[in-house]
């Protein structure tokens, strides 16, 4: 047990969640594009990150922009699907290699940005 609390702290760290590169990962796992040798029960993991990630952060951009009454950053339109939003952020990703340190907040913003400008 003294192990793990001691220890914990180094594994979760050297998984940086917060940039392009995870995004990048998960978000491939989503659209079955990245063959690697994770477990399945990993790879379903990062699948659900990369949908949780875009719902809960196309759920917050509107909600803020409800709240203050900015114009809307991006209109996705409603057909759009989460594996959709997931080919977004993946082909932004690809097309941009030079920012995959970037913040993955601001890389979703914009990739939906380019991808969904409102009219």
């Amino acid at each position: 047990m003294l192990f793990l609390v001691l220890f914990a702290p180094l594994v979760s760290a050297s998984i940086n969640k917060s940039n392009g590169v995870y995004i990048y990962e998960a978000c491939s796992q989503l659209l079955n594009t990245e063959s690697n040798n994770a477990s399945q029960g990993d790879k379903e993991a990062l699948r659900l990150w990369c949908l949780g990630f875009i719902k809960g952060s196309v759920d917050m951009v509107s909600l803020i922009n409800v709240a203050v009454g900015e114009k809307m950053l991006f209109c996705i339109p409603k057909q759009v699907t989460d594996t959709e939003r997931a080919s977004v952020l993946v082909d932004y990703l690809q097309q941009h290699p030079d920012q995959w340190n970037a913040n993955k907040s601001l890389l979703l913003l914009y990739a939906f940005a380019k991808k969904y400008p409102c009219g």
